[in-house]
């Protein structure tokens, strides 16, 4: 059995958590998700076409047994994990590597939702379980009303100096309606330009060469696929170069302003 891939939102009491949780998931409509919600926030998260499993209240045994046995109950295609703001980050690390979960999931992605009212009044001054988190972040989330608001920049730099090696997304109501899930080095926004490009190039390619094969005698088949292979292979790697490309500069504007 494969493992399931696992994506964990991390950050302090009313910093936003179920709200990207939202954000995200409605761009996974099409996904069988379970949702794990390990503390009740002030926000519901949207759990229509869901499985959610309300672990507020369940002790680390009851919640290995409980996630478990819908694992092993149901399809799953990704687990989104709201984690506790209030517990270290090792504590969830200790559920994934060393219960029985660790043959059932595979952690993909670990995101820290932040906002300017976090940065200015929490942040290292509500104990180590929270820089836990924020430390181990793959990806900040930071919510503010406008990109380029008073205020930003500072907050990017102060979340960045706990956690270098993290990107830095800022996240606006604008914005959030189009969060895309970064998984690892790649992503489905990367894949997703790379797909409807290929896409686009195979329905030209297509239309080119019947339509020559058309217009030409049966003999020239041979000759016309020939010419056509010899332009495929000249013309993909530019498309290529221009998914590179494209997904560089998403990349780069990701980073801290």
């Amino acid at each position: 059995m494969d493992r399931i891939p696992v994506y964990v939102m991390t950050g302090f009491l009313g910093s936003g958590k179920s709200h990207r949780l939202n954000d995200i998931l409605a761009q996974r409509r099409y996904r069988k998700c379970l949702v794990i919600l390990s503390e009740k926030g002030r926000t519901d998260v949207s759990t229509e076409d869901k499985i959610v499993l309300d672990a507020s209240s369940l002790s680390d045994e009851e919640l290995v047994e409980k996630a478990g046995r819908i694992i092993r109950d149901h399809w799953i295609g990704e687990i989104w994990w709201e984690w506790n703001g209030m517990r270290a980050f090792s504590d969830w690390e200790h559920l994934i590597y060393e219960t029985h979960l660790s043959r059932l999931m595979e952690p993909k992605r670990v995101y820290f939702s932040a906002d300017e009212n976090f940065v200015n009044f929490f942040l290292g001054k509500t104990g180590t379980a929270i820089l836990t988190q924020l430390e181990s972040a793959d990806e900040i989330l930071f919510f503010a009303n406008d990109e380029k608001g008073k205020g930003v920049k500072e907050a990017g730099k102060k979340l960045s100096a706990w956690n270098p090696s993290a990107s830095f997304r800022i996240v606006t109501p604008k914005s959030a309606g189009n969060l895309y899930v970064r998984s690892g080095r790649f992503t489905d926004h990367f894949k997703g330009l790379w797909q409807r490009r290929l896409d686009i190039f195979i329905l030209l390619w297509s239309f080119l060469f019947l339509t020559a094969a058309l217009l030409t005698r049966e003999e020239n088949l041979l000759r016309i696929s020939l010419l056509a292979v010899g332009i495929t292979l000249q013309t993909l790697p530019f498309v290529l170069i221009g998914v590179l490309l494209s997904t560089g500069m998403q990349l780069y504007s990701s980073r801290p302003p």
